[in-house]
């Protein structure tokens, strides 16, 4: 059965042609093919227009980017970067930012700061978190292979030295 994938492209095209060289009037394009009316005729329109090109995958990708900030301004943030961190000073996306605001009146936030600054690698990444690799689950291989201790350390009442409770017990999976 013909289906849509990922890229926007309809696995089974040949069964849209018969609707673009006049077969099936494109209404849904059958019974068996679960697609819409909307993207049937989205199809018939871009062949007409383009022939056998209108069934190879697109992009997916905004044609603009409204919020993405200028070429000046990124131009702006590195200059500003490499003048605090020569004068020995703060040049984190922070006090970019106070500087823009302040002396040239320009509104950055400092987590877009913090991506343009990456993009043109001028920062090094220092991840809090460790990586996913470095998660070894501690288990056995075998039953009663390993075993814990809990132990609880506290005074007798007649001030005698320390006492300790201890429990063996294995270690279970969870």
């Amino acid at each position: 059965m013909p289906r849509r994938t990922r890229s926007g492209d309809v696995e089974g095209a040949p069964g849209y042609h018969r609707c673009c060289r006049g077969g099936p009037e494109p209404g849904g394009g059958g019974p068996g093919l679960r697609v819409s009316q909307g993207w049937v005729s989205q199809l018939v329109a871009r062949y007409r227009a383009e022939g056998e090109a209108a069934f190879e995958p697109r992009s997916r990708r905004p044609k603009t980017s409204p919020r993405a900030i200028t070429e000046s301004t990124t131009e702006l943030i590195i200059r500003l970067r490499k003048e605090l961190a020569g004068q020995g000073l703060d040049a984190g996306p922070q006090t970019i930012a106070w500087h823009l605001e302040h002396h040239h009146r320009l509104r950055v936030s400092p987590a877009t700061i913090s991506r343009y600054l990456a993009r043109a690698g001028l920062v090094v990444p220092e991840p809090s978190k460790r990586p996913i690799s470095s998660y070894i689950r501690f288990a056995a291989e075998l039953p009663n292979e390993c075993w814990q201790a809990d132990f609880t350390h506290y005074r007798l009442a007649g001030g005698h030295g320390p006492q300790r409770d201890s429990a063996w017990s294995p270690v279970r999976p969870p």
